[in-house]
């Protein structure tokens, strides 16, 4: 009787250690598992980091283009109304020149 006895205790003990490498094999490839995982996530929220900053970059110089356009356009007018205001003057200043010039002839 001893000795089934015995031989049942080996054989719990031998299906408690089966057991206890399956549970640890099974562990293993969990955190495999995980890291792989882990390491997905963070290469695709760094993908999608960068295509945020790519867009906000895109939209910064579209709205960047259009203010420069803009400023542009206002100095182009600006250089018209005053080349505009210099013609004017110019018969005025031709005739203060020839009368500074002649003495008021």
């Amino acid at each position: 009787m001893a000795q089934s006895e015995i031989e049942m205790l080996k054989k719990a003990e031998s299906d408690a250690l089966k057991m206890v490498g399956s549970a640890r094999s099974n562990a293993e490839e969990r955190i495999k598992k995980a890291q792989k995982d882990a390491e997905e996530l963070v290469l695709q929220k760094r993908k999608e980091a960068i295509d945020a900053v790519q867009d906000a970059k895109e939209k910064a110089e579209k709205t960047a283009t259009k203010e420069a356009e803009k400023i542009r356009r206002q100095g182009e007018k600006e250089a018209e109304r005053i080349k505009r205001q210099a013609e004017r003057k110019v018969a005025e200043a031709v005739r203060y020149i020839v009368e500074k010039v002649t003495g008021g002839i």
